[in-house]
């Protein structure tokens, strides 16, 4: 909840939603002051829709926890804003990102960033029961499938243009993959559409086969190329490892996916023998390829994701993941 009010606090009080660049120094109502080194009318692009769509996840869980309608009103104005000046009516999908004010954005298309807001909204579907949050997953979920995903054997890009037609490989990772399939995930779940499910499975296939280290163990940071999966960085970070875990363990229980139980396991063990700190606790940021050098600064990110992945695991295998778990809420 602490976090939260992080969110509850740093909401835009003059246009909403939530800016890259607020800071926890901003006095109460001066939205100019949240904004590091731009001025209000600045035409910077600071409102990424990944801004809007992952906290509507979180605060709509800890709603449910809580009963809190803080956390549930700031989901729907949230949800609000994302329909309004993200989707893209046109040819589906939704924007990349926007000035402070919406009136100008960033119509390139973004995986990590679509697949969260499809897993947004039906999480909103789920809970408040409008069905209207369905078709708004759908803009998200279609996008990708239609213009994202190519086929079997092949992942999905990091980014598009506004239409689809072009897709940028560069500096594609294990996440914008699996991140892109979340709200794929859910959607079959609640609709049963095999396409959503085939495309799911699919690209779940391609993230282990093109990423995972069969050698060292660990998933690779990016590529470059799809076809030959042309590795561009050596570095094993931890949330691209340790965030595929949960993924791959959704996949299993919504999917019938029985390989992606294996791999979340897989990962989990990799993670917690190479990457958690067993004399402070915490998990590093990364490790090399070779296993030889270790990256020892430690980010909240990574954190909360290691928590993630083995909050998903700790009770269906191994009692060691819940230790670790608890350990990790409290250095954080």
């Amino acid at each position: 909840q602490d976090y939260a009010q992080i969110l509850v606090d740093t909401w835009d009080p003059i246009y909403g939603g939530w800016s890259n660049f607020y800071t926890s120094q901003a006095p109460e109502g001066d939205v100019s002051s949240y904004v590091d080194d731009y001025s209000i009318n600045s035409n910077i692009f600071i409102k990424d829709s990944w801004d809007m769509s992952f906290p509507i996840y979180g605060l709509l869980l800890l709603y449910s926890k809580t009963g809190n309608e803080t956390y549930l009103n700031l989901s729907l104005n949230a949800a609000d804003i994302l329909i309004e000046n993200y989707l893209d009516n046109t040819y589906g999908g939704y924007y990349f990102s926007c000035n402070i004010d919406y009136t100008d954005c960033d119509k390139r298309k973004h995986s990590e960033y679509i697949g969260s807001i499809g897993q947004a909204f039906m999480l909103l579907y789920d809970i408040t029961g409008n069905s209207s949050y369905i078709i708004y997953a759908e803009k998200a979920n279609d996008f990708i499938v239609n213009h994202f995903y190519t086929s079997p054997g092949y992942g999905i890009p990091a980014m598009t243009n506004e239409d689809g037609t072009q897709k940028f490989w560069d500096k594609t990772a294990p996440n914008t993959n699996h991140w892109g399939t979340l709200g794929l995930t859910d959607h079959y779940y609640t609709s049963g559409n095999g396409v959503y499910k085939e495309a799911s499975d699919n690209i779940a296939e391609f993230v282990h086969s093109c990423f995972w280290d069969d050698f060292y163990g660990g998933n690779m940071r990016y590529i470059n190329e799809t076809s030959n999966c042309t590795i561009s960085d050596n570095e094993k970070a931890t949330h691209m490892n340790i965030e595929h875990s949960w993924m791959y363990y959704k996949d299993y229980l919504k999917l019938g996916n029985e390989k992606a139980r294996d791999w979340a396991e897989q990962i989990a063990d990799f993670t917690i023998k190479h990457l958690y700190d067993k004399e402070y606790s915490g998990t590093y940021s990364g490790i090399s390829y070779d296993l030889e050098e270790v990256y020892t600064n430690k980010i909240n990110l990574m954190e909360a994701g290691t928590i993630m992945g083995l909050s998903y695991l700790n009770s269906y295998r191994d009692p060691e993941w819940s230790t670790i778990e608890r350990e990790l809420k409290l250095s954080i």
